[in-house]
């Protein structure tokens, strides 16, 4: 049997992006679906920074009702939050910045340092961004380059 040429870039090209996308397939595929079917994903250009942060939020927002990203990912699947987050910077590395923000250092947080008394409801509030969290870098001279920041204490003696 002979394969037409057609059919084996599609072969091939079914296997790379298999192997580029090592895990939670069904996931990444439903995620990008549904950005292609929803006309806020479409690419805005030359927008206003106002505008841009609104859409990034918008988008997030978006996937959050669709169930695409949960704090409790971190526990029960740790690669779907990751391909969740490979996904969304696919479509707008704005909205995957927050999706950072909001669940890997907020979120994670909660679910990592907090009790029962702070999960609960909360957990769900962050999933559905009707709790939304921030994150605050305050080291002159580091930008938002938070791996590589140095804090450094000196003792005076004269305040104790």
């Amino acid at each position: 049997m002979e394969v037409s040429s057609d059919a084996t870039n599609t072969l091939v090209t079914q296997e790379l992006q298999r192997l580029l996308e090592h895990d939670n397939h069904a996931h990444r595929t439903a995620m990008k679906n549904f950005m292609q079917a929803n006309d806020l994903f479409v690419p805005r250009y030359d927008i206003d920074l106002r505008a841009e942060r609104e859409l990034a939020y918008q988008r997030l927002k978006a996937l959050c009702e669709a169930g695409f990203i949960s704090v409790s990912d971190f526990r029960n699947n740790p690669m779907r939050i990751f391909a969740a987050h490979e996904v969304a910077g696919l479509a707008d590395g704005s909205m995957a910045t927050k999706m950072t923000v909001q669940f890997n250092l907020f979120g994670g947080t909660v679910l990592k340092l907090g009790t029962e008394k702070h999960h609960g409801e909360f957990l769900k509030a962050i999933d559905s961004l009707k709790s939304v969290g921030c994150f605050g870098l305050t080291e002159l001279g580091y930008g938002n380059n938070a791996v590589e920041m140095e804090t450094t204490a000196t003792w005076d003696a004269k305040t104790k």
